[in-house]
């Protein structure tokens, strides 16, 4: 397979952050033993949180407030 060997799984996701790149406070990654969470963030739009398992499953959800504020 070449360089993508250890690859499980692969998903697009977009930011909306008023025209400027994405830089290193655009996202968060945390990983454990049975999946990947990732949340994107943009000054135009609420986190986006995927979870990406290691079984190929991907599940997403958009949360209602941006990074920063409270989250639950």
């Amino acid at each position: 397979m070449g360089d993508e060997s250890g690859i499980i799984t692969k998903y697009p996701f977009y930011v909306l952050n008023d025209g400027c790149s994405v830089h290193q406070d655009s996202w968060e990654v945390t990983w454990t033993d049975t999946y990947v969470k990732v949340v994107i963030s943009g000054e135009e739009q609420n986190d986006d949180q995927y979870i990406l398992y290691f079984d190929g499953k991907e599940d997403f959800k958009q949360r209602e407030m941006k990074r920063g504020t409270s989250e639950e």
